[in-house]
């Protein structure tokens, strides 16, 4: 009988994590496709994209929101200029989690050198000033 009760405790922690860390990371990698002068994020693997927030603090300009038209989207990313953006998954909207060691494709890189309106550190996508 414990081993009923600790086996079933082991598996429903197990799921918990494995479901907390899927809603976090939405399995796409960005890159800038230098031909056409834009940033791709190609379709995720599960879910959806709902809006790409952009955010040019090196000109001051207010952050805009693009709204996603497709499961992968293309937009114009000025240098110094950064992103994040909001996916759903089973019913459930939720910001990408970006992170120093996040993975990131070519021509884009990982900026944590920005606050939040509240002065909390975070990161974003970035596309570097000279590209």
């Amino acid at each position: 009988m414990f081993k009923k009760v600790l086996y079933v405790l082991f598996s429903v922690v197990l799921i918990a994590v494995v479901a907390s860390a899927a809603t976090k990371d939405s399995g796409s990698i960005p890159f800038f496709d230098k031909e056409k002068g834009e940033v791709v994020i190609p379709a995720l693997p599960a879910g959806e994209i709902v809006a790409v927030e952009v955010y040019d603090d090196i000109r001051g300009i207010p952050p805009r929101t693009i709204l996603a038209k497709g499961n992968s989207v293309r937009f114009k990313l000025e240098p110094g200029a950064g992103f994040n953006y909001r996916w759903k998954v089973s019913g459930h909207e939720l910001w990408q989690e970006v992170a120093p060691d996040s993975k990131v494709g070519d021509g884009l890189v990982v900026d944590c050198t920005w606050k939040d309106a509240n002065g909390v550190p975070r990161c974003k996508y970035a596309r570097p000033i000279g590209q």
